[in-house]
Formats: C-alpha cells, structure tokens, sequence
C-alpha cells in the first residue's frame, strides 16, 4: 500500500483529502506545516507528498526546497496542490524547485486522483528526475522565491486596503443614518412638546417601545410599566373594550382610526381624549407597531 503524506494548515482540507485518497486505497499520514512534514518524512518517508504553498512554520516553497536537497527525500515525487499560488509564475518557481506536479484547488476528484497515479508512475519507471539537483542555493531560485512572496504579500495588502475602505465607507453611511435618525427624533419630540398632544408608539402586544416625558408625566406611569403595556390602564374602564375594537378592525382592515376615551391623569382624574392611530406594517404583512397621537377633546 501507497504511503502519502499530506501537508496543509486547514483541517478541513487535511480531513477532505483524507478521505478522498484512503477511498483509492492508499495510507495517509497527515502534517500542518512544512516543517510538521519534514520531521515526520524523515521519520518515515513516503512514497509520495501533496503539500499546500500558503502555511505558517514553514511554507510549502521552503519544504519542496529542503525536500529535494535532502538525500533521503530527493527522490519522493512532490505535489503542490494550492488555492493561493495560482499564478503561472508561482508554477515556474514550484518546477525549479523540483515539484513533479502543480495542481490549483479546487480540483475535480477524478482529475486530482488522476494526477496522483501518473506521478507515482513516472517514478515507478524512472521518468521523473531522479534525482533533483538540489536547487535550494542557487541565486535565482532564491530570487524567484523572494519576488513570489513579495508580490502576495502586495496582493494581500491590497485587500485589506480594500476591505478598510470599505469598511471606514460603512461606518460613515451608518453615522449618516445615526444623525440623521437622531435629527428626526429631536424634530419629532420638539414637535410633540410644542403641541398640547401626547404622542406614542406601541408594538404588537401593546407595550410602548417609544415613549415621550409627556405621557409618563401625564399618566404617572413608570418607563417600566409603559414598556409592559399598563398605558392600558389608564384608558377608563368603560371606555377599554370599545378603544380595543376599534383598534384591532384598524389593525385589520390596515388603516387609520380614530377613537374617543377617556385617559386617567396621575391624580386619578379622567379627562377625554381623541385618539387618532396608525398601524405599521412589516414587509410579510405583520402588525409591527401602532403609532398613536391623542389631544385634548374637552
């Protein structure tokens, strides 16, 4: 049985490639970097290695490198199976190096197998280049190395300028709308507070989710029991059925009301009010809030 070791830094791809080549019947040995490899390698050497570029420790680039200047690993095939160094230059760089093959993820299962087999095989028969000339020294290795890395570093700080711009546009947009918000509020209490009104707004079970000084100084109500609905309580109890009727045939029917009742001040006394509600709607069709407006009827 074939013995193949993988090398990359995600799980998710080790455990993916795991299953994929132990269904083809070969052992898998698992390592997270590059040099997580090269100590099991020497260990015990395999008979092929499918290693990613983009790892921490030691990158795929400096194990294929080390690889092929090793006398006991120098003729084990190296694949490179990578999603980041996609580039044709990435490509020449893992061919000088020594790489006998240079796969792009994702690849199709078929086609990722396929290449597995023609590997082995050209090594099985002598045809790879066995074995490599160690290359890790030579200067223009070295040089093409440096200007791989260089350029994803370029790339990759480019996508996070990116993604800052992006990100500071957001947050600006998001102020905008904060201002903005907080404008209309002010206008809105400023509005309220000018008139001999009392404004607020209810959600579907009837707790206030926005309320204004003037009915909490009206009712003598807490913030707390406004948000648990015992504005309610306050409407006289002759006058509760009728102002719920009307206002669940508004919710119903998805128009305006308007009702007259009674509201009870925080000394107790009772004075009429005529109540003018508008329900709002979600966009599926559900009673999201009621937004009430009551003045002084006499």
């Amino acid at each position: 049985m074939k013995r193949l070791l993988v090398v990359d830094d995600q799980e998710e791809n080790l455990y993916l490639l795991q299953v994929l080549l132990e269904s083809q019947g070969y052992a898998v040995e698992l390592a997270h970097d590059g040099a997580d490899a090269l100590t099991k390698a020497c260990q015990n050497p395999p008979d092929l290695v499918i290693s990613d570029i983009l790892m921490p420790v030691m990158d795929g680039f400096t194990l294929c490198r080390r690889w092929k200047a090793d006398d006991r690993l120098s003729r084990v095939p190296f694949i490179f199976y990578t999603a980041t160094y996609t580039d044709s230059r990435d490509e020449q760089l893992a061919r000088d190096l020594g790489a006998d093959a240079f796969i792009t993820k994702p690849a199709e299962p078929e086609y990722f197998v396929a290449a597995i087999l023609a590997v082995l095989a050209r090594a099985e028969t002598g045809q790879l280049v066995s074995p490599h000339e160690p290359k890790g020294e030579d200067e223009s290795i070295l040089n093409q190395y440096s200007e791989v890395v260089v350029r994803k570093l370029e790339n990759k700080m480019l996508q996070l300028e990116k993604a800052n711009q992006a990100l500071e546009q957001e947050i600006a947009e998001r102020r905008q709308v904060e201002e903005a918000l907080r404008a209309s509020q002010e206008r809105y209490r400023a509005a309220a507070q000018a008139t001999a009104q009392i404004i607020w707004v209810t959600g579907p079970a009837g707790n206030v989710v926005e309320e204004l000084p003037e009915l909490q100084e009206y009712s003598g109500l807490s913030n707390e029991e406004l948000r648990e609905g015992g504005w309610r309580d306050a409407i006289h109890p002759k006058d509760r059925a009728h102002a719920s009727e009307i206002q669940e045939h508004a919710i119903t029917a998805k128009s305006p009301y308007e009702v007259e009742y009674r509201l009870r001040r925080a000394d107790g006394v009772y004075r009429h009010f005529w109540v003018r509600g508008i329900p709002v709607f979600e966009a599926n069709g559900e009673s999201a809030r009621v937004g009430r407006c009551v003045h002084r009827h006499h």
